[in-house]
């Protein structure tokens, strides 16, 4: 996929907002990641709330780029750990697997051929 500067796509006259396209997508994948994270009283943080609840949209608008990135604001440490398992070591039972809650890579996967669907849709395309 060959991508174009931002600059360039700004002087052209076309009926795409992207940054809308973008903005919403990131706002489909925070609810569903906020639907189907897993929620546990284990994973429970006590000072900020719960781990579902915490998602959050960071946006960044610079000169030659735009991008919203979906993260979990408080608990993010956990994200990694949540979604491909880990070894857990206690005193009482020894070692063990926490097994695996995939809700990441879902959502990504959900989300990701309609996104690219919209903003790759044919318009009208003129230079300013």
């Amino acid at each position: 996929m060959k991508y174009v500067d931002i600059e360039k796509f700004d002087r052209l006259d076309i009926k795409l907002d992207y940054k809308d396209i973008v903005r919403s997508y990131a706002k489909k994948a925070q609810d569903k990641l906020k639907a189907n994270s897993p929620d546990d009283k284990r994973i429970q943080d006590r000072k900020n709330g719960k781990y579902k609840d915490t998602w959050a949209i960071q946006e960044k608008d610079g000169k030659s780029y735009f991008e919203c990135k979906v993260w979990n604001a408080t608990n993010w440490q956990l994200t990694h750990l949540l979604e491909n398992g880990h070894v857990i070591v206690n005193k009482k039972n020894g070692v063990g697997w926490a097994s695996a809650k995939p809700h990441i890579k879902p959502t990504y996967d959900s989300l990701k051929p309609k996104f690219v669907t919209a903003m790759t849709t044919d318009t009208e395309i003129k230079i300013k």
